[in-house]
């Protein structure tokens, strides 16, 4: 190899190697699409870490509390069908956002989903690849606000049609 085509090599590996940094911190930026799909991930596992993913006009206090609440009646509603909670975890798949309008401080984001059954994680990836069990439609409009510094969901989840 001649001096001339390793220093091209070299130069092609440190671009290679600088670009694949800048498109690590680009991933990380928070955005209010990724904000909604992080939201609707966990409340549809019902992961009480959603709590860090709304705005506090939903958070509320520990009285008026719409998570603890949400979490509280996907408990009932399950034991009065027979089942544990988990029964009612869904697993999204094929997630699809589109920022409908966005400024500084708040955004429309629109989230299209297929749902599974996830009682746990395998489950729900093995009905997807033998086709089994239900597959649920997702397709919601959802307000996110900018509140402390990251993008918070606002309005479109805590209905109860989401535990059936």
């Amino acid at each position: 190899m001649t001096r001339e085509n390793s220093s091209t090599i070299t130069l092609l590996i440190m671009i290679t190697v600088l670009l694949q940094v800048v498109f690590v911190f680009a991933d990380t930026k928070d955005a209010p699409h990724r904000a909604v799909t992080a939201f609707a991930k966990c409340y549809f596992q019902l992961d009480p870490r959603m709590g860090t993913l709304v705005c506090d006009k939903i958070a509320g206090d520990e009285e008026n509390n719409a998570i603890a609440t949400y979490l509280q009646e996907a408990e009932r509603h399950a034991r009065e069908r027979g089942f544990e909670p988990s029964f009612l975890k869904k697993t999204l798949y094929d997630i699809r956002t589109e920022t409908l309008q966005a400024d500084a401080q708040k955004a429309t984001v629109r989230i299209t989903a297929e749902m599974k059954r996830g009682i746990n994680p395998v489950f729900a990836y093995v009905g997807k690849i033998f086709f089994l069990g239900n597959t649920f439609h997702l397709d919601r409009t959802v307000d996110v606000v900018f509140e402390g510094g990251k993008w918070k969901v606002c309005s479109g989840f805590f209905d109860a049609a989401d535990l059936g």
